[in-house]
């Protein structure tokens, strides 16, 4: 059973991140508004069924880590390719980056 609490951190986590990347100039406006509707969507509990995997389940948190990330970047990726845009976003380089460094 995965911790609810833990799943809204790590998407405020997520959105908080994409703010700030886009604030820095690494990512574009589309993306950052995309990243943080997909994280809303997560925080107002409309993705629940997304998330089948333990929080903590071995390796330090890695297999929900990137559970959120397939998560954000397919939903953003959605959000996108509903206004027309191209944009494909890939869980571990764009995700990744928007949280732990700079694109």
């Amino acid at each position: 059973m995965w911790h609810k609490e833990f799943i809204m951190a790590l998407a405020q986590i997520k959105k908080a991140a994409a703010l700030a990347n886009f604030e820095a100039g690494n990512i574009s406006r589309d993306i950052k508004n995309a990243i943080v509707r997909a994280a809303d969507e997560v925080l107002e509990n409309k993705m629940d069924d997304q998330f089948p995997l333990p929080a903590l389940m071995g390796g330090a948190g890695t297999s929900i880590h990137m559970n959120m990330n397939e998560v954000l970047a397919n939903r953003a990726t959605e959000i996108l390719a509903n206004q027309n845009k191209k944009t494909i976003l890939h869980p571990n380089d764009q995700l990744t980056a928007v949280q732990s460094k700079t694109m």
